[in-house]
């Protein structure tokens, strides 16, 4: 899914054509065919509409701004904002995965939020998945 701000006229109609070609190619070299991810491309405030489409969502999935930066300013503000304002489980992935995940780090504070963590992690991993 991609988000493209309003504009007037063309600029509008122009910046979804554009944003759906860039996501139809991104998914297929990211897939290589064997998934068929729906491309979406709707227009507004970010983080509305990624709220809005979360809702429906089971995994909300972001990409660090950069893999190299202090945990504090890790995430933009729009990730920032989407996961304050989100109930849906949401990854941050730092780096690119290259594979399943192998081992798993779950930290519990024996909380109800971090119990139910820790439920969602046991359920998206394989079942040989140190956790």
């Amino acid at each position: 899914m991609s988000v493209c701000p309003r504009a007037s006229g063309h600029a509008e109609v122009d910046a979804v054509r554009e944003a759906q070609q860039k996501l139809r190619t991104a998914t297929e070299e990211v897939t290589l065919g064997r998934l068929r991810p729906i491309v979406r491309v709707e227009i507004g405030d970010v983080v509305d509409r990624l709220r809005a489409a979360a809702a429906n969502a089971d995994l909300i999935v972001l990409r660090a701004r950069d893999p190299g930066c202090l945990p504090i300013r890790m995430f933009g503000k729009t990730a920032e904002r989407l996961i304050a304002q989100s109930r849906t489980p949401t990854l941050i992935a730092r780096q690119a995965c290259t594979g399943p995940y192998q081992k798993v780090l779950a930290p519990v504070d024996f909380s109800a939020p971090a119990l139910e963590a820790l439920r969602f992690a046991l359920r998206m991993v394989p079942a040989n998945t140190h956790l």
